[in-house]
């Protein structure tokens, strides 16, 4: 609020608007916000906007790349989702060039497709749970990876053992609906783990008030 404010492109009127919003959407004081919207005047170039995005990607593939020693070269499908940053070259073309990934790869790159489209990609590739709550006093609204920081939620609690059952629901914008069910194949330890709830999980869950009121 204190940089909408700073902004001074706001009606007290729309900051009213925003804060009423904000006080009821259940973000927490740790909500991740895009370095780029916490400038004052906000940064939205498209120099920020691919930092940002290469930050969310590059990261996400490296830790999935050491934790299953998989090689670069030996990926031969690949499936990019974004609903809102579609830039040209693609965000699969990034990926690709930044991991040296073969040239006879198959890529895909979604967007413009809804919340729902990350379990569309999932069935487009073949091969290719209080946890929501969390996830977003947390990390704020992610549309479709949400379903993936609730997984990786109820890993870091200890939750999944081998055999476990998970359906992932998907809901996006419009009439749209994706499933997807998983089986466990190891149970997760904890200790051993790594995911983006690890190091601060012993602090959750946490009571979220339903209206949280802001002072700016």
């Amino acid at each position: 609020m204190q940089l909408s404010a700073a902004s001074e492109v706001f009606t007290e009127q729309s900051l009213a608007f925003q804060k009423k919003i904000l006080e009821k959407s259940g973000y927490g004081e740790m909500t991740y916000a895009p370095k780029g919207l916490m400038r004052v005047p906000p940064d939205q170039s498209m120099a920020e906007s691919w930092r940002e995005s290469e930050m969310v990607m590059f990261g996400a593939i490296d830790d999935l790349l050491a934790k299953t020693r998989v090689k670069p070269r030996d990926i031969g499908i690949l499936v990019v989702n974004s609903s809102l940053f579609n830039p040209t070259p693609s965000l699969s073309a990034r990926v690709v060039n930044h991991y040296k990934l073969r040239g006879n790869i198959l890529t895909y790159n979604l967007g413009g497709m809804g919340c729902s489209a990350g379990l569309i990609s999932i069935d487009l590739a073949k091969d290719l749970l209080q946890p929501s709550r969390m996830t977003l006093y947390r990390f704020g609204n992610t549309s479709s990876s949400s379903l993936w920081y609730e997984l990786a939620y109820s890993e870091a609690k200890g939750r999944i053992k081998k055999g476990d059952r998970i359906w992932q629901i998907g809901f996006g914008s419009g009439f749209k609906c994706n499933s997807a069910v998983w089986r466990a194949v190891r149970a997760i330890d904890p200790a051993t783990e790594k995911n983006p709830w690890m190091d601060e999980i012993d602090d959750f869950p946490v009571r979220v008030p339903r209206v949280a009121p802001i002072v700016y």
